[in-house]
């Protein structure tokens, strides 16, 4: 087996324990300050940005790549990227002929997975941030992709009773099928009824007038993307408990996120023959 050399772009906890399940036989460097006291294998290498894509054929960018970092190798590296092989969401400036862009983000295998992760770390704020026991609470899941799925049937699991809101009928189908109240997305009634509001639907779904209509002593969860599905100045101007909980496999399972990572990356490269 050839050796890899592969350049991981964080250094964070999760990325940390990724170049150690990467550096088995291979080569791995890892660039940005942070965890330089993180007990890493010999053949993982702290690097500079530069020099980790220099001397790097595959490239790994995590999730978490912070603005200022993905801004420099916007203006300064992009040429050094060319003819690598890059795993990443797709940004702007990646879209280049010349790089071999993996979106892994979109790995089918990528999202079951990371679903689990998210759905787990959700949980785990409601169980923090509530005065009530997740037995017998009213849960409202808005959307029901892969994400959905999970935390509806992690929620039942534990006891909940789970509302699911969707648009397609064959999500109409799953949702009676595990006997879930079926809500259409468009509308949500009565959301003064539920305990717990969990949104995964990365477009605004909690306006003014749903946020309205909303117990004070609800929680909401925004598991979206960036901007989110809620008009969150409005929650807070109204007293409503809202997080947007963000890269949830990373800050609560940062092992686990780093395996799921793993994973996926090196499927593609076997599969594709990379």
């Amino acid at each position: 087996m050839s050796v890899k050399k592969i350049g991981i772009i964080y250094n964070n906890e999760q990325n940390c324990y990724l170049a150690n399940m990467l550096s088995d036989n291979n080569v791995v460097r890892i660039c940005g300050s942070g965890n330089n006291n993180f007990n890493l294998k010999k053949n993982v290498i702290f690097d500079s940005l530069e020099n980790t894509i220099i001397n790097s054929k595959y490239i790994i960018f995590s999730i978490s790549v912070p603005d200022e970092v993905l801004e420099t190798i916007r203006k300064k590296h992009v040429d050094l990227l060319k003819d690598k092989i890059v795993f990443s969401r797709k940004m702007d400036f990646l879209n280049n002929k010349k790089i071999i862009l993996k979106d892994y983000f979109n790995d089918a295998n990528f999202k079951i997975l990371n679903g689990l992760t998210t759905s787990e770390a959700a949980i785990s704020i409601v169980i923090k941030e509530t005065i009530k026991i997740l037995s017998k609470s009213k849960c409202l899941v808005i959307g029901f992709g892969n994400i959905g799925k999970i935390l509806s049937s992690l929620l039942k699991k534990l006891g909940a009773e789970v509302a699911v809101s969707a648009r397609k009928n064959t999500d109409f189908a799953w949702a009676e099928a595990f006997n879930y109240e079926i809500l259409n997305t468009e509308n949500l009634p009565n959301l003064n009824k539920f305990d717990a509001i969990f949104n995964t639907v990365p477009k605004l779904i909690l306006n003014k007038e749903k946020l309205s209509s909303i117990n004070k002593n609800s929680l909401i969860i925004d598991l979206a993307s960036k901007p989110g599905g809620t008009d969150f100045e409005f929650a807070k101007n109204i007293n409503l408990k809202v997080i947007h909980a963000l890269r949830l496999p990373g800050k609560f399972s940062p092992y686990t996120a780093a395996e799921i990572m793993k994973k996926v990356i090196l499927n593609i490269i076997k599969e594709e023959n990379l």
